[in-house]
This record gives C-alpha cells, structure tokens and sequence, in this order.
C-alpha cells in the first residue's frame, strides 16, 4: 500500500498596480484603463483575468504566460456606459497559476467603478495621502558627521574625555585647557 500526501501549494502575493481603477461617464479618455501584473519570482506564471460583470467590459488579453520577472498591461475597457452602472462597485480578480502545474498560488481583487461626470482636474494643493522625498540638507549632515569625527579626533589625542561640548547652532561652547582640532586640523590651546 503506498500513502499519497496531498500538498497544498504555497501562496503567493500577487503584484497588480493600481489597486482599482476608476471610470468616468462623460470622460472618454477613462473608458480604457490598464492594470499591470509584475511577476518578481524566479519562475514563470500563468495568469487569468474574472470579473464578477464580464457583460460590462472587455479585457484585451485575458490570460496569458508571464515570464519571469517580466511584467504585462492588462487593458480593461468599459463597454457598459449607462449611468444605471454608476456607483456600481465591481471587482476584477487577477488569478496566477504556477506555470507547469497549473496550482493556484495566489489572486488579487481590483475594484472598478463607473462614476458621474468627468476626471477632476489635479488638484492645485498637494493630496495629504501623496508622499514625497524630504530635500537633503547635505552641508547640515556633513557638518553633523564631521563633529562627531572631531570629538573622536579630540579624545584620541588628549586621552581624556572631551570638555568641550558642542551646541549645533552656536558651535563650539568652549572650556579652558581643552585641545580643538579646527576644520582644517590645525590645533590651538586655550590657557585663558
């Protein structure tokens, strides 16, 4: 007698930007969105495109081979254009196979929605929700690390802790007898 052990297949997270996709009734330029599938893996996937209102759209290549670490655009296409479809959330759910096996490994779920109107135009003021890059103050963190080498550079060369501490607007708050190593590494005792 020889025992089988079924397996379930490992699950994977699926990659599908953006996360949903918004139609505009009076927008034409809406009516087709693309969602694209990367595939970050080291093996290639099998893919298929369900939605739970296929009568309203039309996907171009519903399914399809990805190869690895390849990515695909996915067009979707609005068919249905009635404001009866307004507010109407539907979703499309992206599944992917493991290639020889044809094993599900995972699925993502995109909402699409059909709204009144058109595309609002960008709005003036940034979006609270959109992140962007701090500026880099490059003299202020040189300038950080470099007090950080001083104070080492001190302590190496007097053997003792240093007097001295530093305030990073003022500069130096000075001590008596203490040994500085200036920006270009000359030195000066203070024997106030």
């Amino acid at each position: 007698m020889q025992l089988q052990v079924a397996t379930t297949p490992q699950k994977y997270p699926i990659f599908v930007f953006p996360p949903s996709i918004t139609f505009f009734l009076d927008d034409q330029s809406t009516h087709k969105q693309v969602l694209t599938l990367h595939n970050p893996y080291d093996f290639p996937i099998r893919f298929k495109v369900l939605c739970t209102a296929p009568n309203k759209y039309k996907v171009v290549q519903p399914e399809g081979t990805l190869k690895s670490r390849y990515c695909i655009d996915i067009v979707v296409r609005h068919t249905s254009l009635v404001s009866s479809n307004c507010n109407v959330v539907d979703k499309f759910r992206i599944q992917v196979q493991e290639h020889p096996t044809k094993q599900t490994i995972g699925h993502r779920d995109i909402e699409a929605k059909l709204l009144l109107g058109t595309k609002p135009v960008e709005r003036s003021t940034p979006d609270p929700e959109m992140f962007q890059q701090l500026p880099i103050n490059e003299t202020r963190q040189q300038q950080s690390y470099a007090l950080v080498a001083q104070n080492k550079a001190i302590d190496k060369y007097t053997l003792k802790p240093p007097k001295s501490k530093h305030d990073l607007f003022r500069g130096n708050i000075q001590n008596k007898n203490t040994l500085y190593l200036t920006s270009d590494m000359k030195y000066s005792v203070d024997k106030g």
